[in-house]
């Protein structure tokens, strides 16, 4: 079955009900093998919905002992190859709906996708929205899903509540917009993936194999690492707005902050252990490591600091366009694309920031302080000229003004609590690695 594209689904401790709706979703709308691997789940409910998944026929479950997501998504290819021999697999996690954006089904947009893939572009991302966002149409299925699941398999747990499921508050808007912004304005503005998307994304199965047979097994961070080694060999990611993603979002203040302070914490754990990869990808080099290293290194030196600021866009353009496999080929445009996706919010506004606390320099100030607004305004009107071909995912440029307000204090909260995790696990050994062995 050659021309299948089989789905796999790592699953680890999921909530029942998340669980059920997004196999079951799929099931309704895939004639692809959909394979959900068990990675050790402790959890009596979801080894339950497991089981009743599988009795219903709506997928095909490997079941194995816990050693993390990369470990898992190896083990389900390498069934998969053996069983399918695909050209094409389609990976995702256990609480995502990919939703149609072009009026064709999944595995019509599937099979084009794979089609597009080669060798110097074997993978694709999706943009990404939030769960609670869903089109009126699937969310009406989603509901009526819980519904029933809830009728034969009970669950007590107040994360299962349909209102908590699917309610929205400010923290959930802000995701929504987050999402909105990086994975589909950001990417379309750049014209090309900037990122493999953890989230779900279609591989060439060659290049998937051999992307988690170098994989260090360590989950914080695991999606970059999946770029860095993607860029290691000089090839690109592409994008397409043909599906959108829809992951459940959390809504608990402290869930979200562990999971921010756990990103952040796996960007510098993958950009410190393998510096040259990361300096291959620009997004990653600028926000992690390059940036605040050169700022650092030219504190006592007020002129230079001036000049960096308000040059850095440009430097970050520069060393995207050194990344590139084939700096002849629209030069200028990549150039542009680069100072467009990196010359406002992400860049100027925090390094003027962190200006403010070192330099008594009023010139410096004025000049810092307007190419960074200039940038920022710019960058917001970039953000929503560029808006994704999708109703669900428009922003008003109000959405974008609160979401940029946002940006700075991600930064400087984020970024320092990943640091010191960072820090502190460096100190205790280093994150767990899974042996990746099968």
């Amino acid at each position: 079955m050659k021309s299948a594209i089989p789905i796999i689904i790592p699953v680890y401790n999921t909530s029942p009900t998340t669980l059920y709706t997004t196999v079951s979703y799929l099931h309704k709308h895939t004639g692809n093998p959909i394979i959900v691997v068990n990675d050790g789940s402790k959890r009596e409910d979801t080894n339950g919905v497991l089981e009743l998944i599988e009795k219903n026929g709506y997928a095909k479950v490997l079941r194995k002992e816990n050693g993390g997501k990369i470990d898992a998504l190896h083990y389900g290819l390498e069934h998969i190859i053996q069983e399918y021999n695909p050209k094409c697999v389609f990976i995702q996690d256990d609480d995502v709906i990919p939703v149609p954006n072009n009026g064709k089904g999944l595995d019509e947009i599937l099979k084009e996708n794979c089609e597009r893939l080669n060798e110097d572009f074997p993978v694709m991302v999706y943009p990404t929205a939030n769960q609670r966002y869903l089109p009126e149409n699937v969310l009406k299925e989603i509901k009526e899903d819980i519904k029933s699941f809830h009728k034969s398999f009970e669950s007590k747990r107040k994360e299962d509540n349909l209102d908590n499921l699917l309610r929205k508050n400010f923290l959930d808007y802000i995701q929504h917009v987050e999402h909105t912004v990086v994975t589909s304005n950001a990417r379309k503005a750049a014209g090309e993936g900037i990122y493999v998307n953890g989230t779900a994304s279609l591989w060439r199965t060659e290049d998937l194999k051999r992307v988690l047979k170098n994989h260090s097994g360590k989950h914080a961070g695991d999606d970059y690492e999946m770029t860095f080694l993607v860029r290691k060999d000089g090839k690109g990611i592409l994008f397409s707005e043909d599906l959108i993603l829809y992951p459940e979002l959390i809504n608990d203040p402290k869930k979200f902050i562990k999971q921010r302070t756990y990103w952040q914490y796996g960007g510098y754990r993958v950009c410190l252990e393998d510096p040259k990869n990361c300096f291959n990808n620009p997004l990653h080099a600028s926000y992690f490591l390059i940036g605040p290293l050169l700022y650092a290194a030219l504190l006592p030196i007020p002129p230079l600091r001036t000049a960096l600021t308000i040059s850095y866009p440009s430097l970050i353009a520069s060393q995207y366009l050194i990344s590139k496999r084939n700096l002849r080929e629209k030069v200028f445009d990549k150039f542009k694309d680069t100072v467009k996706l990196f010359g406002g919010i992400y860049i100027a506004l925090p390094f003027y920031i962190s200006s403010l606390f070192v330099n008594n320099d009023p010139l410096s100030h004025i000049l810092q302080i307007t190419g960074a607004l200039a940038g920022y305004l710019y960058t917001i009107y970039l953000l929503y000229k560029n808006n994704i071909n999708n109703e669900n995912l428009r922003l008003e440029l109000k959405d974008l003004f609160v979401y940029s307000l946002y940006v700075p204090l991600y930064t400087l909260v984020f970024t320092s609590l990943g640091a010191v995790k960072y820090i502190k696990e460096k100190a205790k050994g280093g994150q767990r690695t899974y042996k990746i062995s099968h």
